[in-house]
């Protein structure tokens, strides 16, 4: 079945299926780097939030197993069933700047890879990256999520940029705390993600620091952000005694290689853009390139 066809397919078999208890509409979400994501929208008639499900994956399912819409859509129910909200998360809370303040975070993603969205979001240039801003959401259940923060809703909270910028720093320290590490360290305690491929790939540096760390936050959610909070980079150079480059493994952690020799800039930039082709989603992509923090100047330098 074409691609096309199976959405509206399923979608049509869903809405009669949830006829009488919930709302079914086909989207596309758009997320990080431009990465869109055909789904079916659910959203139950006494509650005012929705649940997402992400169809390509059922069609590779559908194409896989030679199943029918039916059959598919038997799966994306289950699925729907085990995903729904609790009933005491209410998305009203969102209405009010003084309920979404004290959850306000910030994350860092790639300029160029998200001039449309950037169109539609508040958010501050950084170099060549850019700061937006997110709501986060916590519940046993489902863990951390969150909600990406908009320019309507600035204009319905009557905020500017700044204000998300000011309370997204004082919150950051206590909501996703920092996490440094040693290479060695992250790799035994994260053994279930992927392990990152720079640690065979750094050549040996004669008479410099050579060990490596990991910059995350407690979460590793959108820890690349942690670059972001006061006084950070300057105290890691101070503990260092050193300056170094920032390899930005993926928005959720950066790899730090302590060193006050320069020349090893292009090697660094052409491991990033390699680890980006062939080992990130895209929508995990935060840069093509390192960084430098220089320690004399106490100030953070793009490639």
């Amino acid at each position: 079945m074409d691609y096309n066809l199976f959405l509206h397919e399923v979608t049509n078999e869903l809405s009669l299926r949830y006829i009488n208890t919930a709302k079914v509409k086909l989207s596309s979400v758009t997320k990080n780097n431009g990465v869109t994501h055909d789904c079916a929208i659910i959203t139950e008639n006494d509650k005012n939030i929705s649940e997402s499900i992400y169809l390509s994956q059922f069609y590779d399912l559908m194409q896989r197993d030679n199943l029918s819409v039916s059959e598919i859509c038997d799966r994306i129910i289950e699925l729907h069933t085990s995903l729904k909200a609790p009933d005491y998360i209410d998305a009203s809370f969102f209405l009010e700047y003084k309920n979404v303040k004290p959850q306000i975070a910030f994350k860092l993603v790639n300029l160029m890879m998200n001039k449309e969205l950037l169109k539609e979001v508040p958010h501050i240039i950084y170099l060549d990256l850019a700061i937006v801003f997110l709501c986060l959401v916590d519940d046993p259940a489902f863990g951390r999520g969150s909600i990406l923060i908009r320019n309507s809703h600035l204009e319905k909270w009557g905020k500017t940029v700044n204000d998300l910028y000011e309370d997204a720093l004082n919150n950051s320290k206590s909501l996703m705390p920092y996490k440094l590490m040693g290479m060695d360290e992250f790799l035994n305690r994260y053994k279930i993600r992927r392990e990152l491929p720079y640690e065979e790939s750094i050549p040996p540096l004669s008479g410099e620091v050579s060990n490596m760390y990991i910059l995350t936050n407690d979460s590793q959610y959108f820890g690349a952000s942690s670059l972001l909070y006061d006084n950070l980079l300057r105290n890691l150079a101070e503990q260092f005694k050193s300056s170094f480059f920032i390899l930005p493994s993926s928005v959720h952690e950066v790899i730090l290689f302590p060193t006050n020799n320069k020349d090893n800039l292009d090697a660094f930039n052409t491991m990033v853009r390699e680890v980006n082709t062939y080992e990130l989603r895209r929508e995990d992509i935060l840069s093509d390139h390192a960084y430098f923090y220089d320690y004399d100047d106490k100030a953070l330098y793009a490639s």
